[in-house]
């Protein structure tokens, strides 16, 4: 809990700084220049990232490569490495599917597309609030709830999950709102940034539960499957968002996404399961369909 609490720390809190950076940046030198300080921050990463050295899982003590290894690097072996990959993420839907993760999962991708669909529309709800300013504090709001919801996780994780999810998704849903319905921008600019304190934290509990609980071999796989299904309800939700924007006005976009907290909390309070979760020291795998995956072997590859 305290690592993924540091790391969305760190996250944030750099999202955070930039995401002021930039308004300076753009009022001050234009919004080219930004794109030209973010082509140099991308080449910054490449060399940051070609320090980083990752030991094998599993070194070999004569430096020779293995055989698996020589058939990987065939050609003619590349469907068969694609077949193997399919088959493994299988395993990965598999262990989701039997498990109270689809029901996680389930809350994630109404959530995830609630957000999307704000996010297609926040630029021109920002317009009629103010403009360019307001949308950047908009983004500060977001960030910087999420980043107060990330220093909070540890403290939490005494209570039960069920209790987080269900007391914090309404407590961001009925915020959201109340921010959506105040006529005046202050007020609707810290109520935004109360909603998204929940999103914070519940993202390094989430992520703290599922390390915890599901096998090691199976991390790689299981992970897979989550955020893609999860990160994948986004861009369906911004195709949504704008269109509706268009159709019925930002405004009422905007407003989805509180009730799109408020099912969160509705999916964890009329589930039996969900409602009874343990906290992370206490949750067991066999009471909530967290088992190995039938037919999932440990791979280095995934």
């Amino acid at each position: 809990m305290e690592a993924n609490s540091a790391f969305s720390f760190a996250y944030q809190g750099v999202d955070f700084a930039f995401t002021a950076l930039g308004g300076i940046v753009i009022a001050a030198m234009g919004a080219i220049a930004l794109y030209l300080v973010d082509s140099v921050t991308f080449l910054a990463a490449t060399l940051v990232f070609l320090g980083v050295k990752i030991p094998a899982a599993e070194s070999q003590s004569n430096g020779e490569e293995t055989e698996e290894e020589a058939e990987n690097d065939d050609p003619e072996n590349v469907t068969s490495a694609l077949d193997d990959y399919l088959a493994q993420l299988r395993d990965g839907i598999d262990y989701v599917r039997g498990s109270i993760l689809v029901w996680v999962l389930a809350g994630s991708l109404v959530v995830n597309a609630a957000i999307g669909s704000t996010l297609a529309v926040l630029p021109a709800y920002a317009k009629a609030h103010g403009g360019s300013d307001a949308y950047g504090f908009l983004l500060a709001a977001v960030v910087g709830g999420m980043l107060i919801g990330s220093l909070a996780a540890s403290p939490l994780e005494r209570f039960s999950l069920a209790a987080l999810s269900i007391g914090g998704f309404v407590f961001g849903g009925v915020v959201w709102l109340a921010a959506v319905a105040a006529g005046w921008f202050p007020a609707t600019l810290g109520l935004f940034f109360l909603a998204w304190i929940p999103v914070g934290a519940t993202n390094v509990i989430f992520a703290a539960m599922i390390q915890s609980v599901v096998p090691e071999h199976l991390m790689g796989r299981v992970s897979s499957v989550l955020s893609s299904a999860s990160v994948g309800a986004m861009p369906l939700g911004s195709l949504l968002g704008g269109l509706g924007g268009d159709a019925l006005g930002n405004t009422v976009v905007m407003t989805t996404t509180g009730f799109g907290f408020l099912c969160i909390a509705l999916c964890w309070l009329v589930n039996p399961r969900l409602r009874a979760i343990a906290t992370l020291d206490d949750l067991g795998g066999e009471e909530y369909g967290l088992s190995t995956a039938a037919g999932a072997e440990p791979s280095e590859s995934f």
